[in-house]
């Protein structure tokens, strides 16, 4: 697959052309997501074992937020030369429970990389898992962890993800949507955010063309 190239709108508006096409183009392509008809989609997922479960067991927000990254994994943490250099993609920052975090981590790294074939991933599972135990164990060693918020906000994240793969199936496929939209629908995702949903709820998610 070809990788896109990519700059963002916001990094080129010394263009005098560009800043007057701006107010035009973002409202535009906004207005035409705004169209997009998700009756269907918002009706299955609202209407699902899995949002009451959700909705059921929401959590209060904590006295004591923290800074919540909401993407933090590897591919989001530069390295070089044996040193962390920086942490990028804020786009999700908020202020929340840590365990909201921590889920979305751990739910990546037990995903692994999506390239690997079926009998490397396989291979590697043992490594993988021993690799997130080693994760909480170290994370727990600095703060603590609530189990019960660890698995409502894996839960939580992977509903995010079911609900991409869901709209695909259903043909609502939002134009310039990022790649994980894309990846929500690839075997080892799917499988993963569905163990999770499993583990926390009880609940076995398909998805329905």
């Amino acid at each position: 697959m070809e990788k896109l190239r990519r700059s963002a709108l916001g990094s080129q508006l010394e263009d005098p052309t560009l800043m007057q096409q701006l107010p035009v183009l973002v409202a535009k392509l906004q207005a035409s997501l705004h169209e997009i008809d998700s009756t269907g989609l918002y009706k299955q997922l609202s209407d699902s074992a899995l949002n009451d479960w959700l909705v059921e067991n929401t959590p209060g927000q904590p006295d004591n937020p923290v800074v919540y990254h909401g993407d933090f994994h590897p591919n989001n943490i530069l390295y070089a030369n044996g040193n962390v250099t920086r942490v990028i993609d804020w786009g999700n920052v908020m202020f929340t429970h840590p365990e909201f975090d921590v889920a979305i981590t751990y739910l990546a790294i037990s995903i692994g990389s999506l390239n690997m074939d079926p009998e490397t991933r396989h291979a590697l599972r043992p490594l993988i898992n021993s690799i997130l135990a080693r994760y909480l164990a170290v994370y727990r060693e600095w703060l603590p962890l609530n189990d019960e918020l660890l698995a409502y906000y894996g839960a939580l994240r992977s509903a995010h993800t079911y609900a991409k793969a869901t709209g695909a199936a259903l043909g609502i496929d939002p134009p310039y949507i990022a790649g994980d939209g894309y990846a929500s629908q690839l075997p080892p995702m799917f499988n993963a955010i569905s163990r999770t949903i499993k583990g926390a709820t009880g609940i076995n998610i398909i998805v329905h063309e």
